[in-house]
């Protein structure tokens, strides 16, 4: 007997229940760790993180109102077979609801991916065009889609998969260039940093690690998505279901991890704004305190404070955001820039 419509919204609920209840629980700690570091001046209010983190927390609470108000509209008032073709219906409101929830959360995800490196990378604008432009193709492809099931009522999710797949391929595609990006610029001026100092211990490749890992969670996830959708199972609308919730997981696994690190871990972004000449040689060290014509690099130590992606993609990638500045620190370096 197949995975019949009914079964997967009624099983996607309580799934999705345990997930919100897991996700409200790691918020609470998320921003009583972060409350904690702002009172012993560690860090200062971020704005684009609070405002990622108070969306996402609302759009999972809409998320699960809206899928259990249609739980109850199909199985208090239909027979099965009625049941069934209600929850098929994608010119309902409670279904266009419940996924313009859904590709919202994608993209507030993306966006805060995006957001994470580009600061990262000193806001160099071309950095982020490929997964901006991704993120994009996946907003215009999730308004299509809706706006197909608004004004045709026959359509089937069948039917429009192509263009639902492209949804969460792009978003999956644009998560994976932002995240690939941060991890890299990250791991680079990490390496860059021991060669020029002569450290031999990284502060920053656990922050590599962390990205990785909530990218790993919100590509799994959306491949899982696209499999689903791909082989026509009912199964999809329990995936929709607890998307808007992982990510939200996600986002607040990183930011306990990073705000309850010990170490401080820590991420580095050049003021492209100095004029910066480097000594090269074996002299090099000598040359940079003596040569008036060579300049020291300003850097500012940023603490990483940061959420997921959306994740994830879902977020819904997913992960890490630059919070307000710890301290200042002037170094010399011989070589290269960061």
């Amino acid at each position: 007997m197949g995975f019949e419509i009914d079964t997967a919204e009624l099983s996607g609920l309580v799934v999705e229940a345990g997930f919100y209840g897991m996700y409200v629980t790691l918020f609470i700690v998320s921003a009583y760790v972060f409350a904690e570091r702002q009172s012993l001046k560690v860090a200062t209010l971020n704005l684009p993180m609070t405002i990622t983190a108070v969306a996402m927390i609302l759009l999972a609470t809409a998320q699960l109102a809206v899928d259990t108000a249609n739980v109850f509209v199909a199985f208090l008032h239909n027979d099965r077979a009625a049941r069934i073709a209600f929850l098929a219906d994608v010119s309902t409101k409670l279904f266009s609801a419940k996924h313009c929830i859904l590709i919202t959360q994608l993209l507030i995800g993306d966006s805060f991916v995006s957001y994470r490196c580009w600061i990262v990378w000193g806001r160099r604008l071309w950095i982020v065009i490929l997964p901006i432009m991704l993120s994009l193709g996946s907003a215009i492809s999730g308004t299509y889609v809706m706006w197909v099931f608004a004004h045709h009522p026959s359509t089937t999710v069948k039917q429009q998969k192509s263009w639902v797949a492209a949804i969460f391929t792009l978003s999956l595609c644009a998560n994976a260039v932002a995240t690939s990006l941060l991890a890299f610029r990250i791991w680079q001026v990490d390496r860059r940093n021991r060669i020029i100092l002569g450290g031999s211990t990284s502060t920053l490749m656990p922050i590599v690690k962390i990205l990785i890992e909530s990218g790993a969670i919100n590509a799994a996830y959306l491949f899982v998505y696209n499999v689903t959708l791909l082989s026509g199972s009912q199964a999809l609308e329990f995936m929709a279901q607890v998307a808007t919730p992982i990510s939200g997981i996600i986002f607040s696994i990183v930011i306990i991890r990073v705000g309850l690190n010990t170490k401080g871990e820590l991420d580095w972004t050049v003021d492209h704004r100095s004029t910066m000449k480097f000594a090269n040689g074996p002299k090099a060290k000598k040359e940079m305190i003596t040569d008036p014509t060579i300049t020291t690099m300003r850097t500012t130590v940023h603490e990483i404070a940061m959420g997921a992606s959306y994740g994830t993609g879902t977020g819904i990638g997913a992960d890490l955001e630059m919070g307000s500045a710890r301290t200042n620190e002037t170094n010399s370096l011989k070589g290269q820039a960061i």
